[in-house]
C-alpha cells in the first residue's frame, strides 16, 4: 500500500468587538487583541502560541483635550487642533 505525507494547516477564526479607552489607536488594538480568551466563544479552543496573525479594524468613538484631558466632541477636537474651547482660549492668549 502507498504511503503519503500530508501537510495540513488548520485555520480557525472568531470575531469580537470591544471598546477600550487609551491614548492611541495602537494601544487600543493591543488591549483589544489581549482580550481574545474572554471575548471568543466558549467552544473556541486554541492556545495563543498557535495564533500567527491578528487582523484589527478600529474606529475612534470619543476624544479628549490634549491639554487638560476633558472629554470633547470630535467636531471640537478637529476644529480646535485637539483642544477644548477653554484650553484653546488660553493657548491663543499666551501666543498673543
Amino acid at each position: 500500500m502507498a504511503t503519503y505525507k500530508i501537510s495540513v494547516t488548520v485555520v480557525a477564526e472568531a470575531e469580537y468587538e470591544v471598546e477600550v479607552e487609551t491614548s492611541s489607536e495602537a494601544k487600543a488594538e493591543d488591549l483589544a487583541t489581549a482580550m481574545w480568551r474572554e471575548k471568543t466563544p466558549d467552544g473556541f479552543q486554541v492556545d495563543k502560541g498557535y495564533i500567527t496573525d491578528w487582523q484589527t479594524e478600529s474606529e475612534q468613538t470619543s476624544w479628549e483635550c490634549h491639554e487638560c484631558g476633558l472629554d470633547i466632541s470630535e467636531a471640537i477636537y478637529r476644529r480646535n487642533d485637539e483642544m477644548c474651547d477653554d484650553c484653546l482660549k488660553k493657548y491663543d492668549a499666551e501666543a498673543a
